[in-house]
C-alpha cells in the first residue's frame, strides 16, 4: 500500500512536470538593443572641466530589455541611466560624465553596457577627446561657460582664420539645462559669429554640468570644439 502511494505521487509529479511550463521558460520573447550612434567625438577640449554627453538605448524586441550593469574603464567617467528596464519600443538614456582632469592630447575611452539581450549581451559605447589643445584655424571663446544666480545669458564667439567660408552647426545635449540662439549657419572666412547662450530658469538649487559641441564643417572631415557649461542655483 505505501508503495504504491509513493508510485502514485511520483507519476502526479510527473505528469505536473511535463503538462504544466515552469515559470522560467517564458514566450521565447527576450528584448534587443539597439544604440543610434555608439561613438562620440568631443573634439578640442579644455582642461580640467566636466564633458557630458548622452546616449540614447532603444529596445527594438519584442521582450523587455534589462540593464545589469554598465562599466567604465576608468575613474574619470560616471555614468548615469535613466532606467534599467526598457519594454519594447522604448528607449532610455545613458548619461556619462567625463571630467578631463589630469589629462592632456589624444584621449580615447568607453563605457560596457550589459544587458540580457542574449545576441549582444555586452556593448562598447565610445567617445573621444583632444584636451588641452585647441585648431589653428578655428577658435571658440570662451573655451567654457559659467554661470551663477542673476546671470541669464553669456555669448561665445566663433572665429574662422581660415582662407575659406564654411558651414558651422551647435549640437545640445538633450537635457535642456540651457538653450542657445543659434542652431547653425555660414561663417565666412576670417570672420566671426556670437551665439547666445541662456541658462533654463526652471532649474532647482544645486550645481548642474552640461556641454555643447560645435561642428566645423571642413573637408576632409569636420572639426568639433565642446564648449563645458556649469550652471549652479542656490
Amino acid at each position: 500500500m505505501r508503495k504504491n502511494l509513493i508510485m502514485h505521487f511520483v507519476i502526479l509529479l510527473l505528469l505536473s512536470i511535463l503538462i504544466i511550463p515552469p515559470a522560467w521558460s517564458g514566450s521565447g520573447k527576450h528584448g534587443k538593443i539597439s544604440v543610434e550612434n555608439r561613438t562620440w567625438d568631443f573634439g578640442f577640449v579644455p582642461l580640467d572641466y566636466k564633458l557630458i554627453h548622452i546616449y540614447k538605448v532603444k529596445n527594438e524586441g519584442e521582450g523587455d530589455l534589462h540593464i545589469q550593469k554598465i562599466v567604465p574603464n576608468c575613474d574619470c567617467t560616471n555614468v548615469i541611466c535613466s532606467d534599467t528596464l526598457i519594454p519594447p519600443g522604448s528607449t532610455v538614456e545613458i548619461k556619462i560624465i567625463f571630467d578631463t582632469k589630469n589629462y592632456y592630447g589624444q584621449n580615447n575611452r568607453e563605457i560596457v553596457v550589459h544587458t540580457d539581450d542574449p545576441d549582444n549581451p555586452t556593448i562598447n559605447l565610445e567617445y573621444s577627446s583632444n584636451i588641452g589643445l585647441f585648431p589653428n584655424l578655428f577658435r571658440v571663446e570662451p573655451h567654457s561657460l559659467f554661470f551663477i544666480k542673476g546671470r541669464k545669458a553669456q555669448t561665445v564667439k566663433l572665429s574662422n582664420i581660415s582662407d575659406d567660408d564654411l558651414e558651422f552647426s551647435l549640437e545640445l545635449e538633450p537635457d535642456s539645462f540651457f538653450s542657445i540662439d543659434k542652431a547653425g549657419g555660414t561663417l565666412n572666412s576670417k570672420k566671426d559669429v556670437t551665439i547666445e547662450i541662456t541658462p533654463s530658469e526652471n532649474l532647482d538649487k544645486g550645481t548642474f554640468h552640461s556641454s555643447f559641441r560645435v561642428r566645423f564643417d571642413t573637408k576632409p572631415e569636420p572639426v568639433y570644439i565642446t564648449v563645458p557649461v556649469k550652471i549652479v542655483r542656490y
